[in-house]
């Protein structure tokens, strides 16, 4: 079986099935694991995928998702191949991911190890978590403009499981929001990923005496085994954080 992954979250996800060997195809974005796009066909980035790449590796099935990935593409690709969408907002359809790839791909056993450990490790999140206090947060993921992430959303999602309080849960998906929004917050987040932010970039943004902390964007939007490291790491960063707040009170 040939494979194409169009998200970095499910190459990784894919990779980590054993099915290494399969895979033919990557994202420019697919840094892990780090050797992957060295030995893979490059087939562009999420939203800008090179068809005729993708059509002359001839794969058996092409991985998508429906907001990473855009419409027309995934029809074109539809036309000459067997593609599967994921299409889902939250940790409970990122775990069903993990399940559906283990039939889909003949790796039941594997899917369903790396479903237990991750669903061991979010009861112990919540173990870990049960006297800690809720945090009004907001979860910066683009500059210009201020863009969030809101409800119906897998990012939400996480924050909810670490008692982060989503300042923009009215909202829904990736709104533009104004400085005086973020102001609201008891913390605002600034995520590493999509947009890159910086000390340098944040002093440019208005926050008045709000709070704010750079966090591992990978680690609160990638899913799929990536939540193995992310869930302990994640969890550290909170438990600390809670700390530090208490400290300052």
């Amino acid at each position: 079986m040939k494979i194409v992954s169009l998200v970095p979250s499910q190459t990784e996800l894919i990779y980590d099935l054993q099915l290494g060997n399969e895979l033919v195809g990557v994202t420019n974005f697919c840094y892990h694991p780090e050797h992957l796009m060295k030995e893979k066909t490059v087939i562009g980035g999420t939203k800008n995928v090179a068809i005729e790449k993708v059509k002359k590796l001839a794969p058996d099935f092409i991985c998508a998702n429906k907001e990473e990935n855009t419409k027309a593409c995934v029809e074109e690709l539809r036309k000459d191949f067997q593609v599967h969408v994921a299409d889902f907002n939250s940790i409970d359809g990122a775990l069903q991911l993990i399940l559906t790839y283990g039939k889909l791909f003949e790796r039941e056993k594997e899917a369903q190890i790396l479903h237990r450990e991750i669903n061991s490790l979010i009861k112990e999140a919540h173990k870990a978590l049960e006297q800690v206090a809720s945090v009004r947060v907001s979860y910066l993921i683009w500059k210009d403009p201020l863009m969030v992430a809101a409800n119906n959303t897998f990012i939400n999602s996480m924050l909810d499981l670490f008692k982060l309080e989503n300042n923009f849960k009215h909202l829904k998906r990736y709104p533009v929001v104004d400085e005086i929004d973020l102001q609201k917050s008891d913390l605002v987040l600034f995520s590493s990923e999509p947009y890159p932010f910086s000390e340098s970039n944040i002093a440019k943004i208005n926050l008045k005496e709000t709070p704010y902390e750079i966090v591992n964007g990978e680690y609160f939007s990638w899913y799929g085994s990536r939540m193995k490291k992310a869930i302990p790491s994640i969890l550290k960063w909170r438990l600390a954080l809670d700390k530090k707040l208490n400290t300052s009170e």
